[in-house]
């Protein structure tokens, strides 16, 4: 019972965590017009009707892919409070290029090799799509793999958060 509830809970936080690669970015984004603010891009779900206030600056907490076509900001009393905005709503010196000064170019994000990935399998499952494998011929069904998760453990994550083997029309 009790690794079903850590199993469980495990599960909970993926879900609640969001499903997007979103590229890291820091300082703030000030709005120009009133845009939505949505909690999902792909569905323009937007629970409150939630827009952004031209003038008003929000915290910036990532984009989309690089470069971005919309920002992930906080927006104060929303519920869910971050949100996605469209580039075109605002402005971010985040997004510059170049530093104003020396015209310069930024200096490049180095990777620091602190992204993990979890990864919890459900054996029955997989079984399910390679029955042939040696584990699958071996399991019974009152057997502790066929009735609990396998937690492998923090993998770390590439530098652009490659998929192993996998073609890319999969992803």
């Amino acid at each position: 019972m009790k690794s079903l509830r850590l199993a469980l809970s495990l599960i909970a936080a993926a879900i609640a965590l969001p499903a997007h690669a979103e590229v890291p970015l820091s300082g703030n984004f000030t709005a120009d017009h009133a845009c939505p603010a949505f909690q999902s891009i792909n569905r323009e779900t937007n629970p409150g009707n939630v827009m952004t206030r031209p003038g008003t600056s929000y915290e910036l907490v990532a984009g989309n892919r690089t470069p971005p076509t919309h920002l992930w900001i906080i927006v104060p009393g929303a519920q869910p409070e971050r949100r996605w905005v469209s580039v075109d709503c605002g402005t971010a010196p985040a997004l510059n290029n170049t530093t104003e000064t020396t015209g310069a170019p930024a200096p490049q994000r180095t990777y620091r090799g602190t992204q993990y990935i979890l990864a919890v399998n459900w054996q029955p499952a997989f079984c399910e799509t390679a029955p042939r494998a040696r584990e699958c011929r071996d399991q019974r069904p009152n057997s502790f793999e066929a009735t609990n998760f396998a937690l492998h453990g923090l993998w770390p994550q590439g530098r652009d958060a490659e998929y192993c083997d996998v073609t890319n029309r999969d992803r």
